[in-house]
């Protein structure tokens, strides 16, 4: 189950002191990972599920605006030992935060959630997602990844179940949300839209 932390709280308590670089909590060391919309919620507990399956730790905190991924700045467990490890850090950690507000993991569905078309479009083109388009698709997987690392295919998966026909425009977008760094969001942008031919001002 994943752990979901407010940000006035950490603040609070002097465990989050940087909200762009990194997040301390009782001696482990946290570094942002994929933001999500609010909407995006049961996602989000996903996604830090996922992580957690393969190795790696996540945290949730939930901002005024958005909630925050946190990576645990540790080595891959080995799978033998993944449960049992989880177990144990998910208690310590509850532990030492007992009087910390954490929001119970089990939400409602996230609602779908249809991204605004960017202002420096060049183009208002309607570019059609067909089932088969794995070029395209692949395409965007490898850019994210650039980004987000290995769970690019996941948040792939993840968004296209969220609709079942979805433009190129709508694919990007949608992706894009899940990078954190504004910078790094315009140039994935960038980059996706280049495989159509359509350059973003």
């Amino acid at each position: 189950m994943a752990s979901i932390f407010i940000s006035e709280e950490l603040e609070a308590r002097g465990f989050l002191h940087d909200r762009s670089s990194s997040l301390e909590i009782q001696g482990e060391s946290f570094v942002p990972g994929p933001s999500f919309h609010k909407s995006w919620r049961q996602t989000a507990i996903e996604f830090c599920e996922e992580a957690c399956t393969k190795g790696v730790k996540y945290i949730l905190v939930e901002f005024p605006t958005y909630l925050m991924t946190w990576r645990c700045r540790q080595a891959a467990l080995p799978t033998q030992a993944q449960s049992l490890h989880s177990s144990k850090s998910e208690e310590k950690l509850s532990t030492s935060l007992e009087s910390l507000k954490v929001t119970p993991a089990t939400q409602k569905p996230p609602q779908k959630r249809v991204p605004s078309t960017p202002p420096e479009m060049a183009t208002q083109q309607a570019l059609e997602l067909a089932n088969d388009d794995e070029e395209f698709i692949s395409q965007c997987k490898q850019e994210l990844a650039i980004h987000i690392g290995p769970m690019a295919d996941f948040m792939i998966k993840q968004t296209l179940n969220q609709s079942s026909e979805m433009s190129h425009q709508e694919l990007i977008e949608a992706l894009a949300i899940h990078i954190a760094d504004h910078n790094a969001a315009l140039s994935f942008r960038r980059a996706c839209y280049s495989f159509n031919g359509i350059h973003l001002l």
